[in-house]
């Protein structure tokens, strides 16, 4: 402020000069004029034009002359262009005037004149100017305004050739923009720690060595020390325990798992019917009457069964409070009505194979290293002579895949059916998928997903209604016909279940070791509720794990490679 006034005081006594045209005054005169001078002076705290900056729009603002000009966002709706779909187009005001009639503006003069505009604003600089263009727009491609193009055939670089655009990969990949990060410490800091080309990486660090950081920019580019807790053993485990689902989302991410299975973290719950209720429900009434499937003998009577449960299961304290509401009592015979529909699903499986229903939440157990062993319990377990297999209910999502079967973020149904086995041939281990979709599929709507022995002898004594080189209806294997991953010749089946104990004991030997470092599978991160604890930013820390696609024979041969279990 103090420099404004004493450029406004030389700009007065300057016009004071002229006034008196080089004669003599007296100092009664000289005051005068002095006075009339700094009455008419305006000093403002940011004088215009001068370390100022003025933001405005492209089409409104008349820029007289700027040292440089920013123009932003100049995608190819730059500069605008109005359709003529007035309720007079130009060629009817043209007719008209013929008529002598005026009219104005057209569209084309209001087109023309935003374009006027726009140049006369973008050619307003002096010495710089910056355009600039987003590649996407709402999540959707954008292309560059024209205007893009005509900058870069009016201008070129010093070396004579085209100008090159100032993109992220090309900051990160030369060293020419150094200014920009380099402005601050905590700035430059901050970029060290990303991924960079070598040369950009050394740039930086010789700046902020120069400036007396050289400590914290080595501590930048360090390598992050690894996450690790002294006593998995007493947080992970209980009684010398581990569940499978423990183990399926430490391989999901051990982070995560740290923090739902070791610190026991969870969603507070809610008065209302959560989806997760709705799926306990369904799962009560399948475990009710599977075990007297047997002794129906027809749908209706299954059908009837099942309702009397299912109204006997909703005066359960859990589910009594839903009857008390019109919405509620109309969720009540939606999930009764679903019940019915999911356990004849399950009753017309049963009736057309020779499996019987053996037990339900059977409890069961794996031995690890030492004396750590896996618990849990198994839904369903169906027998056929020698041949035993396994049903898992499912009321949300169901994911059989061989890739997740292999990442290790599926591995319970396999870790079961190997205990459940305990002598007797393993033959299927199967999601049954126990609710209702009210969508069309082609090969039925409860359809077992899993992993079998594919044999003739199994697929025949599991639906005993499908024919020669036909699928089954009820499980995605063929009889005598066309062979699928999932099912397998006995041999590779059985390597192929042994997998699941070779990486459980694994997981289990990095999670009692303590490793908590953050390491998701693909896509884990995207709506984990840990992730504002973990600090972990997928790119700038590093990446997900990949799903690779892998078939159920890769993962059998794995096993072989490994000499089977040791």
């Amino acid at each position: 402020f103090s420099g404004r006034v004493y450029e406004g005081l030389l700009s007065v006594i300057s016009e004071a000069e002229e006034v008196a045209a080089g004669g003599d005054v007296t100092l009664k005169e000289f005051a005068s004029i002095l006075k009339s001078g700094f009455g008419a002076l305006e000093i403002s705290l940011i004088p215009p034009k001068a370390d100022a900056v003025f933001v405005g729009d492209l089409y409104a603002t008349a820029n007289t002359g700027s040292n440089v000009v920013f123009a932003a966002r100049l995608t190819d709706g730059v500069p605008s262009a109005s359709a003529d779909t007035a309720l007079l187009t130009d060629r009817e005001i043209s007719a008209l005037e013929k008529a002598g009639v005026d009219i104005s503006p057209k569209i084309r003069q209001v087109n023309m004149r935003n374009r006027e505009q726009v140049a006369l604003n973008i050619c307003a600089f002096k010495k710089r100017l910056y355009l600039t263009y987003p590649v996407r727009c709402g999540g959707e491609e954008c292309g560059a305004s024209e205007i893009i193009s005509y900058a870069s055939a009016a201008f070129a670089a010093k070396d004579g050739g085209a100008l090159k655009p100032v993109s992220a990969a090309r900051i990160k990949n030369e060293a020419t923009e150094l200014p920009y990060c380099c402005s601050e410490r905590l700035p430059a800091l901050k970029k060290l720690t990303a991924d960079l080309s070598p040369r950009y990486a050394a740039a930086i660090y010789s700046v902020l060595k120069d400036g007396g950081y050289e400590k914290q920019a080595a501590a930048a580019i360090s390598p992050p020390a690894e996450r690790k807790i002294e006593d998995g053993k007493n947080l992970f485990v209980t009684f010398n325990s581990i569940s499978p689902t423990a183990l399926e989302t430490y391989f999901t991410c051990p982070y995560r798992n740290f923090m739902q299975q070791g610190l026991k973290l969870q969603e507070r719950e809610e008065g209302a019917m959560r989806p997760l209720d709705a799926g306990n429900f369904i799962h009560a009434v399948l475990q009710t009457v599977a075990p007297e499937i047997g002794a129906i003998k027809d749908d209706v009577l299954l059908r009837a069964r099942v309702r009397e449960i299912a109204e006997d299961l909703l005066k359960a304290p859990a589910y009594s409070a839903l009857t008390d509401s019109k919405s509620g009592q109309y969720t009540a015979a939606a999930l009764i009505s679903e019940a019915v529909d999911v356990s004849a699903g399950m009753y017309e499986q049963l009736k057309n194979s020779n499996f019987k229903v053996e037990s339900c939440e059977l409890k069961c157990e794996i031995k690890l290293d030492g004396a750590i062993k896996i618990n849990g319990r198994i839904d369903r377990v169906d027998g056929c002579g020698d041949m035993v297999r396994i049903i898992d209910y499912k009321t949300g999502n169901v994911d059989a895949s061989a890739t997740h079967y292999y990442m290790g973020l599926k591995l319970q149904l396999p870790l079961y059916l190997s205990a459940a086995a305990a002598g007797r041939r393993a033959v299927g281990a199967y999601y049954f998928p126990a609710t209702v979709e009210y969508k069309s599929k082609a090969d039925g709507v409860f359809r077992l997903q899993g992993f079998m022995d594919g044999s003739e002898e199994v697929v025949l004594n599991s639906d005993t209604t499908v024919e020669e080189k036909k699928k089954s209806a009820y499980f995605d294997a063929y009889r005598s016909g066309k062979k699928i991953d999932s099912a397998m010749d006995g041999e590779t089946f059985a390597d192929f279940l042994k997998y699941s104990e070779l990486v459980a004991r694994g997981g289990t030997r990095e999670m009692l070791g303590g490793n908590i470092e953050p390491s998701p599978a693909a896509d884990a991160c995207k709506f984990c509720k840990m992730g504002g604890s973990c600090g972990f930013a997928v790119g700038a820390d590093g990446e997900e794990r990949a799903h690779r696609t892998v078939k159920c024979s890769e993962i059998a041969d794995i096993v072989k490679r490994n000499g089977g279990l040791k």
